[in-house]
């Protein structure tokens, strides 16, 4: 999710979903086997769901109202450009109806944040998926916001070099989000439809 209204298009055709145990070192066991999925394309916010964008919500009666939540950016004056924090998967799937969207499969979201086959030369997509949004280089303060850069939530606008291909924001760092398909042990017999 983002800023309302502020959308990219990622195209539809391959990529190489998961973790290739050749190019990086730190693979989990949730993310392999890599498998080829063709996703059709789709539409996604550049940025995260700001907590001014939920809290339109919220005044329109359909979210739940969370400035209670001890650490919320939620209804805190300042923060209405910073990523909408302590949404349950129930409250986000609520946000997207409202907004007339839905949630990305976990395939849309990975081609989003890594980039498609469509970035590099024919039979070398596999080999050259990147591990990160900016590429294959590790990632550092100066490209994302995360744990060992202060652990503090940032506001979506800050800059980071690390925009996907497809020009998204905020695909690694800052907070996790949520997709529509629930979390399986390894990708075994994944679906490569997307």
């Amino acid at each position: 999710g983002v800023c309302i209204g502020v959308q990219t298009r990622v195209a539809g055709g391959p990529f190489w979903m998961g973790c290739n145990e050749s190019l990086d070192s730190q693979c989990n066991d949730g993310e392999s086997p890599q498998h080829e999925v063709n996703v059709t394309y789709f539409d996604i916010d550049v940025y995260e769901v700001t907590a001014a964008a939920y809290a339109y919500c919220v005044d329109s009666g359909v979210c739940e109202d969370l400035s209670d939540q001890l650490g919320t950016t939620h209804a805190v004056e300042g923060l209405g450009d910073y990523p909408a924090n302590y949404i349950s998967r129930v409250q986000a799937e609520e946000y997207c109806e409202w907004v007339g969207k839905r949630l990305c499969t976990n395939s849309e979201w990975e081609k989003a944040a890594r980039g498609g086959c469509e970035f590099y030369p024919d039979g070398q997509c596999a080999a050259s998926t990147p591990t990160y949004p900016w590429g294959t280089d590790g990632a550092n303060c100066d490209r994302a916001n995360y744990s060992p850069c202060g652990g503090v939530i940032r506001s979506v606008n800050a800059s980071f070099a690390g925009a996907s291909s497809y020009g998204v924001e905020g695909m690694a760092g800052n907070l996790v989000e949520w997709v529509e398909d629930c979390r399986h042990v390894d990708y075994t017999g994944a679906p490569s439809d997307g």
